[in-house]
């Protein structure tokens, strides 16, 4: 790239942090300057809604997530003119707090709602919310944000980018790292996976028996996301692994960044392991 072109870009990303730094300060006012926790309350009443909490209080934990909105902007740049207006979004994560001060004093307030009690909640630049990972329906409200932030898919990168939010905005980070790309990141996850759920007597043997077990053929198919056109719409194909079983599933993006219901879901090795003994964790 010339050095005029280099220049040219640079400037054009420092003018887009200084527009979400903006946003920021405006929308949060002095807090988001003296460091105070800063989020609205539409992200805490979104949850409360979800989980159903209005005859428990339990305290929420709320932390914005800049990498998801970077990610956002990413794709906007990406899709779009450079020089055209960017939607500035801010993302939260909602959990359960595990304590509370109380008059100086920690008290445990934690109520185990389900398995995996995180949300993920996305406000708008006029305060449109959308419930994402997490909530019963976080298809429709991303579909939603694909519209909004009028999405045109010209071709498979594209698709695999708008494919990569999906996960992220949708889906637990336990699922989003079960999404495997080649043998060796397979291997890195089916090890932690034993290692959380056999005792630590076990785990290494049965680690061992499973991974002899499957055909070389089978390790040699997995492969990253791979994007298949299929008419005025995109097949976007991955491997996945869980509990001993690896997957090849798909879903469908349409032109427009709206993500189709209907999956495949492929089961291509499933493990013969033993009972598993759950270990603490």
């Amino acid at each position: 790239m010339r050095n005029g072109e280099s220049l040219s870009l640079w400037a054009y990303r420092i003018s887009k942090t200084l527009t979400l730094l903006l946003a920021a300060i405006l929308y949060c006012g002095a807090s988001s300057v003296s460091g105070q926790e800063c989020y609205p309350q539409e992200v805490i009443d979104a949850v409360n809604t979800q989980a159903k909490l209005r005859t428990v209080q339990i305290p929420l934990m709320t932390t914005e997530q800049p990498r998801l909105e970077e990610k956002i902007v990413g794709l906007e740049q990406k899709i779009h003119n450079e020089n055209s207006e960017v939607r500035v979004l801010r993302f939260y994560e909602v959990t359960p707090k595990t304590y509370e001060i109380v008059n100086g004093r920690s008290v445990n307030t934690t109520v185990q709602l389900d398995n995996d009690s995180v949300w993920i909640v996305g406000i708008g630049p006029n305060k449109e919310i959308y419930r994402l990972a997490g909530f019963s329906d976080s298809l429709s409200d991303f579909n939603r944000l694909m519209k909004d932030l009028q999405i045109r898919i010209k071709g498979t990168d594209h698709a695999v980018d708008v494919f990569d939010l999906f996960l992220r905005l949708t889906h637990s980070a336990k699922m989003f790292s079960s999404v495997v790309g080649d043998v060796m990141q397979l291997q890195s996850v089916a090890l932690q996976d034993f290692r959380l759920r056999f005792p630590e007597s076990k785990r290494v043997v049965e680690f061992n028996r499973w991974w002899k077990a499957m055909p070389a053929s089978t390790k040699e198919i997995v492969a990253p996301p791979n994007v298949r056109v299929r008419g005025l719409s995109f097949e976007v194909i991955y491997y996945r692994y869980n509990q001993g079983r690896l997957g090849k599933e798909s879903v469908t993006i349409s032109t427009d960044g709206t993500v189709g219901r209907e999956t495949t879901n492929v089961v291509v090795y499933k493990s013969m392991t033993s009972k598993v003994a759950t270990t603490t964790r």
